[in-house]
């Protein structure tokens, strides 16, 4: 009987300790995009947070790692949406547009392709 009890517990101990929980906050880092207000990026990050929860549900038998892993993708993805700067994605700069090619030789400018009239075909 004793033997009985003992596998009892040893089976709810390990059936509690596969269960997977909603993660708190996310473990990647997004910063507020140039010029956004902190109070918005706050808002942003409240938003996105609560989204990602929900798409986190843990699953039976699920590992923990892959619940917060399906929460930071969501995270991100959320705040990418709302333009802030994420991780892994290139940011947006504004450049100056470049002066038109002239051809000029030692300039690094680019020759365009000549047109079909300017090949001369090849003597026989």
């Amino acid at each position: 009987m004793k033997a009985k009890g003992s596998f009892l517990l040893l089976l709810v101990v390990v059936a509690l300790s596969a269960c997977a929980t909603v993660p708190t906050g996310p473990s990647v880092m997004v910063w507020p995009s140039p010029g956004k207000p902190f109070e918005v990026f706050q808002s942003d990050d409240a938003a996105c947070r609560q989204w990602a929860s929900q798409q986190a549900r843990p699953e039976p038998f699920e590992y923990e790692w892959a619940v917060q892993m399906r929460y930071d993708n969501a995270y991100v993805q959320c705040m990418y949406f709302r333009g802030n700067q994420v991780p892994g994605a290139a940011g947006t700069y504004r450049r100056a547009v470049p002066p038109p090619a002239t051809g000029e030789p030692g300039t690094g400018d680019i020759f365009p392709p000549p047109a079909p009239s300017e090949i001369m075909p090849k003597p026989d």
